[in-house]
């Protein structure tokens, strides 16, 4: 797979806008003068003319104000190198103590562990929480909930699907796009098929998918983002902002009111549940209008299409995934969740002048735009609070975007290869590598809050907005550095006391040598190694929430009322024709009692022969690169992993 270099640009902010809930499209009575002068520059487009509006606001495009840890003032560039310094001090803090300051270095170990036990604990609890939801939410008809809402509300929804693709099967985009189309709102739904110019045979393929499923939603159209443009990288997020704007330039001069108007981002394989649209029709219709402005609407993501398809090691990253994304759905008291692979939003967001849609230089397109709505609501109420010329505390600077948890699952695919055990295992490590990139946003956060904080004054924004950013930062130093350092240490800790161990004598006398080397053991080395058995109730708990949800799946729990509207003879013969993934979530079918037992004690197998390995392979060492690029300012690559290829009879 070709490897497009990244080239870093600034990252676009606010201007000083009214309220979101007065933003708009275009109204009805708009006329554009000279729409037919414009230029596309950084994947935006600019219609340069003279706007007539009488009621409304104009549609307008183009960033007024800059936050970008690419720009080259002294405090972006120590932002960018920030996550990078921090990891390799943690890194380097361990080496160094555990050579020279031996009980340095265990305290060190130990207070690292004992921070990852807390962290992975919270979510151990908080994932089998989200089992529950996801039970609880899947019992209810959406539909039938979205039918109880005035008629004359639900007509004004619109859904806009983009799906942003790069040499991706076209029977796999087929069934993505027959998957939607089970949803009772695909009458009102468009779908955008995202290509990249630079795939040989897109414009094609494009022809003949829209030509088989355009009958299945009100409308669906392609858009081609080329290769080459300046100051942005090939990719999902410069995709997806490509086909946004091709988008808003299509629906502005319908009148829609943009907080009616769905717009969700998903990968080429996801498989979102067919009550979500309608789930998300009945959230926003059921908030205030000023609410469903701000919100960004999260299905959790299940990475179970091909479980057992894959590779032990990475059987068990699909674990973590599972465990971190329910966690964060269903727990945030303390630490707000990040929009992760698929996930919604108003037009109304996605293009007030705080957000401007995606950034076409970014890697970890999902994270960043959260991040970006979140500080571009910050940003917005600052300039309320100066046009009003108030002094004092800046109240209007306080969180406003929510992630609105949907606990409809998403299924999607693990990567694999075709040509076999080491090929997928190269494969999840490039994926790997891309998804370690994510690390620049933890200075890309630091930076915004130092831009905030210079154009407001840092006493003036309220402590609360302050207590959100930090929680932010330190959610995001958990995630790349501090867990990656835990495992990290321990493994350098226990490599050194291997070779400090008599191997001779371990080979002829292995109890007598453990017994001796447990009992000459300090507290904290004793700890360490308990650790390191992994048999904790903190583990056991997450198999088992990982199995009970992989057992709910295959057992079509989470799609009762799908199959309950569907008829059960045409259903059995789809799936008898799919050859598409091992689970897809519609076959009911009661599973014996045994084999709940059975997937826990494959699961907690993975983990214990593979849990440590994985962690490893798969996020020590990307992050290391990850973190090296950015203190050699060397641009990020979009690495394409494979998924697995398959045929459709």
């Amino acid at each position: 797979m070709a490897r497009p270099r990244m080239v870093k640009r600034a990252i676009p902010s606010i201007a000083r806008e009214p309220p979101l809930s007065q933003v708009n499209f275009l109204s009805p009575n708009t006329t554009p003068t000279d729409a037919s002068s414009k230029n596309i520059e950084n994947g935006t487009i600019n219609i340069k003319g003279n706007y007539q509006v009488s009621k409304g606001r104009a549609f307008t495009v183009g960033p007024k104000r800059r936050v970008s840890v690419s720009s080259p003032d002294l405090v972006s560039k120590l932002c960018s190198m920030l996550p990078a310094l921090s990891l390799f001090g943690h890194y380097g803090a361990v080496v160094v103590t555990t050579l020279f300051f031996p009980d340095v270095g265990y305290i060190l170990s130990c207070f690292l562990t004992i921070l990852v036990f807390f962290w992975v604990g919270n979510m151990a609890v908080s994932s089998a929480l989200g089992v529950l939801n996801m039970r609880r939410e899947t019992s209810k008809d959406w539909n039938a909930l979205v039918q109880t809402l005035p008629a004359d509300e639900v007509k004004k929804v619109h859904h806009i699907v983009i799906l942003p693709n790069y040499m991706e099967h076209e029977p796999m985009l087929k069934e993505t796009l027959e998957n939607l189309a089970k949803s009772p709102m695909a009458r009102m739904m468009q779908v955008v098929l995202a290509m990249e110019s630079r795939e040989r045979g897109a414009h094609e393929k494009a022809e003949r998918i829209i030509a088989e499923k355009k009958h299945l939603f009100e409308d669906v159209w392609a858009t081609f983002h080329p290769a080459g443009l300046p100051r942005e990288t090939a990719g999902k997020s410069s995709n997806t902002q490509w086909a946004f704007n091709e988008t808003r330039r299509r629906v502005a001069a319908k009148g829609w009111d943009s907080s009616l108007v769905f717009l969700s981002v998903a990968d080429a394989d996801s498989m979102f549940h067919p009550h979500y649209f309608s789930a998300i029709t009945h959230q926003g219709l059921t908030m205030s209008k000023e609410e469903r402005s701000w919100s960004i609407w999260q299905p959790p993501v299940l990475l179970f299409r091909n479980f057992f398809a894959v590779p032990s090691m990475t059987r068990v990253s699909s674990m973590a995934t599972l465990i971190f994304e329910l966690a964060s759905l269903s727990n945030q008291k303390l630490f707000t969740a990040f929009a992760y692979s698929s996930y919604s939003t108003t037009m109304a967001l996605a293009t007030h002048q705080s957000v401007e849609g995606w950034d076409a230089d970014v890697i970890a397109e999902d994270h960043h735009m959260f991040c970006k709505c979140w500080f571009g609501a910050l940003w917005n109420g600052a300039d309320m609070n100066q046009e009003k010329g108030k002094s004092g505390v800046a109240h209007e600077v306080q969180p406003r975007v929510k992630l609105q948890p949907v606990f409809l699952p998403c299924l999607g695919y693990l990567v694999e290869s075709s040509d076999g055990y080491l090929e997928s295992l190269y494969a999840r490590f490039k994926q790997a590598r891309r998804h370690m990139q994510g690390i620049v946003e933890l200075g890309y956060v630091v930076l915004q809050w130092i831009r905030l904080s210079q154009s407001v004054g840092f006493f003036r924004i309220p402590w609360r907005s302050h207590r959100s950013i930090a929680l932010i930062c330190i959610k995001l130093h958990i995630l790349h550095i501090s867990s990656t350092a835990q495992v990290f240490s321990l493994f350098f800790v226990f490599f050194r006391g291997l070779l400090r161990m008599n191997l001779l004598q371990l080979v002829w006398h292995p109890v007598a040598s453990l017994t001796n080397s447990w009992t000459s053991m300090s507290f904290m080395q004793k700890a360490l190694s308990a650790y390191l058995g992994q048999m904790s109730f903190v583990m056991l708990l997450t198999c088992v929430t990982t199995a009970v949800c992989l057992k709910d799946l295959m057992e079509g729990k989470y799609h009762q009322h799908v199959l309950d509207t569907e008829d059960a003879e045409a259903s059995r013969h789809e799936m008898a024709q799919s050859s598409f993934g091992e689970i897809t979530g519609f076959k009911k079918k009661s599973l014996p009692r045994w084999m709940l037992a059975a997937l826990v004690a494959l699961i907690l197998n993975d983990n214990l022969v593979n849990g440590y390995p994985s962690m490893a392979v798969f996020a020590v060492i990307p992050v290391m690169l990850a973190g090296w690029s950015l203190l050699r300012f060397k641009d990020f690559e979009y690495i394409v992993a494979d998924k697995p290829e398959f045929k459709k009879d």
